[in-house]
């Protein structure tokens, strides 16, 4: 599988919202807007107050063949000791006294910096609220300064979904696993524009709670990663430029290798990036609820917690026992389809004794994959509830169980603990998987037409 491929950036200046040249004739200056993951500001205190600043931001001009973003990233690594990812380009000129200004906000970790860093520019740093950098920012004596750097900050703020601090923090990309997108993909143009408050909360990004959030979000430098959280693989690349209104979406790179995302028709695609959007991030959670691990661990340890692998597959246990036992003739007559009637309510409605999986027990979630998974007609399940949808795949794997048992009946050379009973088991594990959901993990690409007696 090749590596990620370079990034694409809209056509102009470095897809940056700003003339490569300033209108003015002045020289330009590219620095940075540094915050934590909780948006609390780094300001730096300037060295001797140099020109009547007192605290302020990093900013320099560029060196000869820099682009905007290494003299921005250069700056504040001179200027504050440290390295920042860049979030967004801010828009806007900000007029000093002998330059233009022009800004990128930039994510660090609250750890990383050293307060007492110093040189030859900066005396020291702090942390501060919006109203702390507001009262920093203030103590300037150079009021055009001082009036420039209290519009960066209103600027810069205009990009986070919150005042800060932050209830629910900004997403990095080191806050959980993920893979580079592989050469193998489709890219396709989009038009879709959001508000500025609608687009402060896609710079957010996201990071799963519990185990049925299965999306891991994160944006960097104009571009939206979405990754499946179970496996660190990316999906979708979405790229963003401004735009008169506030932000544009204007296209969107997804996955096509086969052995890591079975989808292949875009306007599904890009009907699920858009439900993406939509509910995990602009009208997704504004603060956390419980730690994710220990909300994720308690639900696991329940003994009717569906996302529990040894719950699942022992309640499709019972059916594959019913449709051995039935063919035995041990049982009575029906005996299978009771057990696909117990089940389908048990996966589908709240029941004494079993708690579902929130977003995954659903028609659009574990009704589609049992739809693809068990080869139904979807024509036929346009529109049907998840109970049904549960039945129907339920009676699929009945009649597969039946067909590989009338395999090992027919098999003069069959045995059944040699022969039967693997095929039987790797068939349970694969229904098992497809209640879960994992099913892409530990059998990639199979449905049930593909188990046949061997």
């Amino acid at each position: 599988m090749s590596d990620d491929l370079s990034e694409p950036h809209p056509k102009g200046f470095e897809g940056l919202p700003w003339q490569q040249s300033a209108s003015t004739g002045k020289a330009v200056a590219y620095g940075g807007v540094v915050i934590d993951p909780n948006g609390y500001l780094l300001m730096r205190e300037v060295k001797n107050h140099f020109d009547g600043y007192v605290w302020t931001f990093a900013k320099g001009r560029q060196d000869k063949g820099e682009s905007p973003r290494q003299t921005a990233q250069r700056e504040v690594g001179e200027e504050m000791g440290i390295g920042a990812t860049i979030l967004s380009a801010i828009p806007g000129e900000f007029a000093g006294g002998t330059t233009i200004n022009r800004f990128f906000l930039m994510l660090t970790d609250r750890e990383t910096p050293d307060l007492t860093f110093g040189n030859r520019e900066t005396e020291r740093l702090i942390w501060a609220t919006p109203e702390e950098a507001k009262r920093l920012i203030a103590k300037s004596t150079n009021s055009k300064g001082r009036q420039r750097d209290l519009a960066i900050l209103q600027a810069a703020l205009a990009l986070l979904p919150a005042e800060p601090p932050l209830k629910r923090a900004m997403t990095r990309h080191t806050d959980w696993q993920s893979k580079f997108m592989p050469a193998t993909r489709v890219t396709v143009p989009l038009e879709t524009r959001y508000s500025l408050q609608e687009m402060a909360t896609i710079i957010r990004g996201f990071v799963p709670i519990a185990m049925e959030e299965k999306w891991f979000i994160f944006y960097e430098d104009g571009v939206l990663h979405c990754h499946r959280s179970w496996t660190g693989i990316c999906i979708f690349r979405a790229h963003f430029k401004p735009c008169d209104s506030g932000w544009q979406a204007w296209q969107v790179e997804i996955n096509r290798h086969p052995g890591q995302y079975a989808e292949t028709d875009d306007r599904e695609d890009l009907a699920l990036l858009d439900s993406i959007i939509e509910h995990l991030l602009i009208h997704g959670p504004v603060e956390p609820t419980v730690d994710g691990f220990a909300q994720a661990l308690l639900q696991s340890t329940q003994p009717g917690y569906l996302g529990s692998p040894q719950v699942v597959g022992e309640l499709l246990q019972e059916l594959f026992i019913a449709v051995v036992e039935q063919r035995e003739g041990t049982v009575v007559r029906g005996a299978p389809l009771a057990v696909i009637k117990k089940l389908s309510v048990i996966f589908s409605e709240d029941t004494e004794g079993y708690i579902r999986m929130p977003g995954w027990h659903s028609e659009q979630q574990l009704g589609k994959a049992l739809v693809h998974c068990c080869n139904l007609d979807e024509d036929y399940c346009e529109g049907e509830n998840l109970c049904c949808l549960v039945a129907e795949g339920l009676v699929a794997l009945q009649l597969k169980i039946g067909e590989l048992l009338s395999g090992f009946e027919t098999d003069d050379n069959a045995q059944w603990e040699r022969d039967a009973l693997p095929q039987l088991n790797e068939l349970h594990r694969f229904a098992t998987a497809v209640m879960l959901g994992s099913n892409s993990l530990s059998h990639p690409d199979l449905t049930l037409k593909d188990f046949s007696w061997k």
